[in-house]
């Protein structure tokens, strides 16, 4: 759940009849407006979820009986349980999947054509691979203009994740000197004897280079960042609260430490009656001898009894199926205002995830955390400060050049 506007596309397929929408509401906290109906297909705003139809990616398929598909999960145990748009059974995302009998096969799923005036961009997308010796995922930047010009960018064979089976997020950033499309290969490599499976959703194109993984100030979205179903009172937002009552005399929401108005991850336990437990998992991460994680955070309690404060922990866990999360920072005293906090990771010799686990044990507390940093690194001494303007070089152009020339 989110503060910040979502822009949701849906196809709709009227058939030359008379089409009427409707809308249920689930939930109490829900605002929607700035309604747009056009004739012909919706406009591509660089996010594909697959909800309604591919956008403008097309499928090309070198096999007909390998091939991207669009559709949800009909209990087919080789293929994601959930949508990872909707977190549900019943979206929408595209998939292929491999019979006993099938040997290779190629499937390509391609973007319009962007010319080179189209600028440095990120790509991301969620991806879903659970058997890492048979079906890959490749993306390819292509010459528009020369099939045979092509760069292979990224691919699910170098991420050392074996047999995770749950929606993993990648990233790539894109530039080119000339007019280009982008191939999302899904490719058969050989023959098995069990059916394998191979899904991608979400797929976003965002103006800019892509950030560090594991890192994010949330405040355009999640990232490669994830919230776990059932985690009913973490929020997308500026720290409104459901019962401001229940929260200490004078409270108002935190403010962004960055950006005025930003966003960030809050648990709202103002109106609890139970100990309730909020999940966010990054994406996951290589294997790193050394690695540094910083990362703002606050705590405010009504309560004065440190046993009822409510508790941010964080820990790692590998990918290994028997592995057991490891502490890595615990806290339940009330911060009143934002602390950084710097965190070594050492030895992770397999691949794993940062887990940001919010607990509330009684009604009149906040958690937020904002601006994670994760590096491959070890951590300094340094800490993250905020930007500060140079004024000298500094203009709003409102009044004048404040001494720019076009020399």
């Amino acid at each position: 759940m989110s503060d910040k506007w979502q822009k949701v596309r849906l196809a709709v397929q009227a058939n030359n009849k008379t089409t009427q929408l409707k809308f249920n509401f689930y939930s109490a906290n829900i605002a929607f407006g700035n309604f747009i109906a056009t004739d012909g297909s919706c406009e591509y705003d660089g996010l594909c979820d697959f909800e309604s139809d591919t956008c403008t990616w097309t499928v090309e398929n070198e096999a007909p009986a390998f091939s991207w598909k669009r559709g949800s999960n009909k209990n087919n145990d080789y293929l994601p349980k959930y949508d990872h748009t909707t977190q549900t059974e019943n979206g929408n995302f595209i998939y292929t999947l491999s019979d006993d009998s099938q040997t290779f096969g190629s499937s390509v799923l391609k973007s319009i054509v962007h010319e080179e005036s189209f600028g440095i961009h990120c790509l991301q997308f969620w991806y879903f691979k659970p058997d890492n010796t048979r079906d890959s995922i490749n993306v390819w930047l292509n010459n528009a203009k020369n099939s045979s010009d092509r760069k292979h960018i990224w691919s699910s064979s170098m991420q050392e994740i074996d047999t995770l089976r749950e929606w993993q997020h990648a990233q790539v950033s894109i530039g080119a000197t000339k007019s280009y499309q982008i191939t999302i290969q899904a490719l058969r490599n050989k023959n098995g004897n069990e059916s394998s499976s191979t899904a991608i959703d979400d797929i976003a194109l965002k103006s800019g280079e892509c950030y560090s993984m594991a890192s994010c100030d949330f405040n355009d979205d999640l990232c490669g960042y994830s919230i776990h179903p059932g985690s009913m009172t973490l929020f997308h937002g500026t720290g409104r609260v459901n019962n401001i009552t229940q929260m200490p005399e004078n409270y108002t929401h935190p403010k962004d430490t960055l950006q005025k108005n930003g966003f960030y991850i809050y648990s709202d336990f103002s109106n609890i009656t139970d100990t309730t437990p909020n999940i966010m998992s990054s994406e996951m991460l290589l294997s790193a001898n050394q690695a540094c994680l910083k990362f703002d955070y606050l705590i405010i309690s009504k309560t004065n009894e440190t046993e009822n404060n409510p508790e941010l922990r964080i820990v790692i866990k590998t990918n290994l199926i028997d592995s057991q999360p490891i502490p890595i920072f615990i806290r339940k005293q009330s911060t009143l205002k934002w602390k950084q906090e710097v965190l070594d990771i050492a030895g992770q010799e397999n691949p794993f995830q940062i887990y940001f686990i919010m607990l509330g044990f009684k009604a009149g507390s906040i958690i937020a955390v904002d601006n994670i940093y994760y590096s491959s690194n070890k951590c300094t001494n340094e800490s993250i400060s905020n930007p500060t303007l140079i004024k000298n070089v500094s203009c709003n152009f409102e009044e004048d050049f404040c001494g720019y020339s076009d020399n």
